[in-house]
């Protein structure tokens, strides 16, 4: 019974950073590439970061690579 509802506990974990993932990328990119601008979106990636930490610790640094991969990755809009 234990088993089970950690098993759902991680499985819920994942969604949640998954869905977390998809918004802060779908946010990158109605930010750089619809709007233009780089400055305001970054602080959505902060929830993602932090909760990952939390649930992972150090297995939680690959969230916040992976974020700035993304940052460093995007062209600065003309």
């Amino acid at each position: 019974m234990l088993q089970k509802i950690l098993e759902i506990g991680k499985s819920y974990k994942i969604a949640v950073m998954g869905f977390l993932l998809i918004f802060c990328l779908l946010a990158t990119y109605y930010f750089h590439f619809i709007l233009k601008i780089e400055i305001i979106f970054t602080h959505f990636f902060y929830v993602p970061i932090i909760l990952a930490s939390l649930w992972w610790s150090r297995k939680g640094i690959v969230v916040a690579a992976c974020f700035a991969v993304v940052i460093f990755a995007c062209p600065k809009p003309a």
